[in-house]
Formats: C-alpha cells, sequence, structure tokens
C-alpha cells in the first residue's frame, strides 16, 4: 500500500508539472503571437504613414512646380494700345510699315490679297508673353485674332511664337491669304474665316495681343486694325485661296513636283508615333522631316475653346521603280482638365510622285 500510495503521489505530481508546463508553454506560445501580430500591426501603420508621408510630399512638390512656373513666366510691360504697337493692312506687298502705311485698306472683297504690318515701339521683346514650358524651355509668344468690331468675342485665335533671335525684330509682316514659305511669313487667320463666311457686309478687327486670359476688354490689345469684309457675292475665290493655302505655305507653289521646304522644328517621340503610322501603311521612308518650326497653336472659338495645334512632316519614300513622297498632318487637342496637348491625330497623304534626282538633293 505504501508502494502505490507513493507511486500515486508521484504521478499526481508529475501531472502537476506537466499542467504547469503547459499552462507556461501556452504563455509562452500566446505572448510569441500577441507580440507577431503587434509587430505586424506595427508595420502596417509604419507602411501607411510612409505613402501618407510620401502622398503629402508630392502635393507639396506638385504646389511648388506650379508655383515656380507662375514665378518664371515673364510679365509683359503695358502699352497703350495702337500707340506702343501699330498695324497697318494693305492689298500690296511691301518691304516695310512705312511703306505700306500710305496704303492701308479697310475694305476687301473676294480674292483681295492681304498683308499685314507691325510696328513696335523699342523691339519685339518688349512685349511678348514669356512662358516656361515643363521641359524648362522659355517660350515667346503673342496672340492674334479675329473678331465682329466692338465686340470681345473673337471668330479665331492663333498663337504666334517667335524665337530668342527674333526679339530683336522691330516690324513684322505676314500674309494673310496667299500662303507664304517660312516661320510667321504667313497666317491663315484671317483666310481660314473669309472662306466660310455667307455673302453680306461684315464689319470685323484684326487684334494682336500679349494677353490669354478671357475674357479680355475692348482695349486689353496692342493693337486693332478694323477691316470691312465686302461679300456681296460670297466668298468663292477665298475658298479656292484656302484650298491652296497650304500648298503654298509648304513649298511656295501649287506645283507638287517641288518638295516641301524643311523647317527646324524636331519631335523624336513624334517620330516615333509617324514612324509607326508608316509602318502600318507599309511605307519605310527614306527620308523624314518636319516642315514647319514650331506647333501652329489655334483655337476657332477662343469662349468656348476647343484649341488645337498642328505640325506638318514630310516622308519620301521608293514605290517599285517609282520616287514618291509624302505628307502627314499632326493635329493635337488640348486637354483642359490635365492642362496639357492629349494624343495625335495624324493624317498621310501619301503617293505624290516626284523626280528621284529631287529626292537625293532633300534634307
Amino acid at each position: 500500500m505504501a508502494y502505490s500510495f507513493k507511486t500515486k503521489l508521484r504521478d499526481g505530481r508529475l501531472r502537476e508539472v506537466i499542467i504547469v508546463k503547459q499552462i507556461l508553454l501556452f504563455g509562452l506560445i500566446s505572448l510569441f503571437l500577441t507580440t507577431m501580430f503587434a509587430l505586424g500591426q506595427s508595420e502596417q501603420v509604419l507602411r501607411h504613414r510612409q505613402r501618407t508621408q510620401a502622398a503629402v510630399q508630392a502635393a507639396e512638390d506638385r504646389q511648388k512646380a506650379e508655383k515656380d512656373a507662375a514665378s518664371n513666366e515673364v510679365k509683359t510691360k503695358p502699352a497703350v494700345m495702337n500707340i506702343d504697337v501699330q498695324m497697318v493692312l494693305a492689298k500690296t506687298e511691301y518691304k516695310t510699315f512705312a511703306e505700306a502705311r500710305p496704303f492701308a485698306v479697310g475694305r476687301v472683297k473676294d480674292g483681295d490679297l492681304l498683308w499685314l504690318y507691325i510696328r513696335f515701339t523699342g523691339n519685339l521683346g518688349r512685349y511678348v508673353q514669356t512662358i516656361r514650358d515643363d521641359s524648362g524651355r522659355d517660350r515667346y509668344v503673342l496672340f492674334a485674332e479675329i473678331g465682329p468690331q466692338g465686340d470681345v468675342t473673337a471668330r479665331s485665335h492663333y498663337v504666334l511664337e517667335f524665337n530668342k533671335d527674333e526679339l530683336k525684330l522691330t516690324e513684322l509682316k505676314i500674309s494673310l491669304s496667299a500662303g507664304v514659305p517660312g516661320h510667321n511669313k504667313s497666317l491663315p487667320l484671317f483666310v481660314k474665316i473669309a472662306a466660310s463666311s455667307a455673302p453680306g457686309l461684315w464689319k470685323n478687327e484684326l487684334r494682336l495681343t500679349n494677353s490669354d486670359a478671357l475674357p479680355r476688354g475692348l482695349d486689353d490689345n496692342l493693337a486693332t486694325a478694323g477691316l470691312i469684309w465686302d461679300f456681296a457675292g460670297g466668298a468663292v475665290k477665298y475658298r479656292k485661296v484656302l484650298e491652296d493655302y497650304d500648298s503654298l505655305s509648304l513649298r511656295g507653289t501649287t506645283d507638287e513636283a517641288r518638295l516641301p521646304i524643311a523647317g527646324t522644328f524636331d519631335d523624336p517621340v513624334l517620330r516615333t508615333e509617324l514612324a509607326s503610322k508608316l509602318k502600318a501603311q507599309g511605307i519605310t521612308p527614306s527620308n523624314l522631316y518636319f516642315a514647319d518650326d514650331f506647333w501652329l497653336e489655334y483655337s476657332d472659338t477662343p469662349f468656348a475653346p476647343r484649341q488645337s495645334r498642328t505640325v506638318r512632316a514630310v516622308f519620301s519614300y521608293q514605290n517599285v521603280k517609282d520616287c514618291r513622297y509624302g505628307i502627314a498632318n499632326v493635329v493635337q487637342d488640348f486637354d483642359p482638365i490635365n492642362n496639357q496637348y492629349g494624343d495625335s491625330a495624324i493624317s498621310l497623304r501619301t503617293d505624290i510622285s516626284i523626280l528621284c534626282l529631287i529626292l537625293k538633293s532633300a534634307p
């Protein structure tokens, strides 16, 4: 009996020890799990805090960039309209503003040639709006538009862009009807609207400004030039002028046997887009160049802007034994929500015959 009691007693103690060990083990496991959970929660909190800080930093960086961009915009000096900057319209090409001034016109009929002469007190650089774009490049611009006399609305609005060397100019001469090759040598501002005009007598004016703020007042321009459009029989001739305008502004003639003149514009991304578009058409160009110096930015209705910009490119290739070339017209619409121009819409005109000898001398 004694032996049995001791055995039972020892077995009881063993059970007690085992129970204690189990309790200790459970406690350790619980502590381990609690610690791991706490660590996991801490890591989640840390990651959340890091994401929040990154978002705040990104917002601060955007605000700083917008502030820097605003500070980089050079404010233009105030100018007295039609005094500091003067404009005259003439039906004949003259060398200077002074030569054109005695022959200034205030009325045109369907098909009349039209030239714009602008003279600046000082130089062009005093009046342009200077804007620094996203790449850090300074852009020097003025805005030209046509609208009804005595009315702040406008029917067409174009951006004139200049390079740094041009800021020294004291005069500009721009063809408003027959297209002339070369940067700022011609502008479709007038002929595009004239060609779409209904028969009648229209009192319009051409305006030049360095302000892109809308709406503008009647006196918020650098200069204005009134012009009556006498289209009693319609604008049949101007429609033909508009048809020829693109060819004239590209090559100075309607003879497509002459290649368009090369401009200074270039854009590697746009080149890639053009190459992809041509490849899809089964065209491998032997040469590709742009025929403009800048994007031409315009809006048909500035108060409800559908602003766009265009640039033209020329590509040459060989079709069997013949030499051909084509013209690509690239259009990008402005996206006001994202404050940038959107994707390119590329239209192609292909298979224009040309002598292979001419292509060898192409840009």
